[in-house]
């Protein structure tokens, strides 16, 4: 991968900790201390060495795991799922789930995915879909919406 490549995975890698800090799951005040925040996305991915990264890092208190979603878990385990834009579709077995659903690519927004996320101008712009998100009954702060580059309605 190009030295500039592999940057704008750090990048996005960084800026999708930081949405997570932002989003509010069902339960998650009433779930265990050891609870991990369950990070999937398929080990193949271009994203995938730097999601690697955030391995143990913490969010309000849970500790970060990083899951192949191809062989370690199911989609409907996971906390956030991230989807390559080649393959941005949602599973249908996560359709309501409490899963934050983020694309890497433009435009990919609705239809079930909460956040997508591209690089413009060296720098990391995000889209969200609001209504994705309340459907799925997760909570996202004003903060990151006034943060986002468009929100689709």
């Amino acid at each position: 991968m190009p030295v500039c490549a592999a940057d704008d995975e750090a990048l996005k890698a960084a800026v999708l900790y930081n949405i997570l800090l932002f989003v509010q799951w069902p339960g998650e005040a009433a779930a265990p201390a050891d609870a991990p925040l369950r990070v999937c996305a398929r080990r193949g991915s271009s994203l995938w060495p730097q999601l690697v990264r955030l391995q143990d890092r913490t969010v309000r208190g849970q500790r970060v795991q990083v899951c192949d979603a191809a062989a370690d878990a199911r989609p409907r385990d996971c906390n956030v799922l991230v989807l390559e834009r080649k393959a941005a579709r949602l599973p249908r077995e996560l359709i309501g789930a409490p899963v934050l659903v983020v694309a890497d690519g433009a435009g990919a927004v609705g239809d079930g995915i909460a956040v997508s996320f591209e690089m413009s101008n060296g720098r990391v712009v995000f889209d969200v879909d609001p209504q994705t998100a309340r459907h799925s009954g997760l909570q996202l702060s004003s903060r990151l919406l006034h943060l986002a580059r468009n929100l689709r309605q």
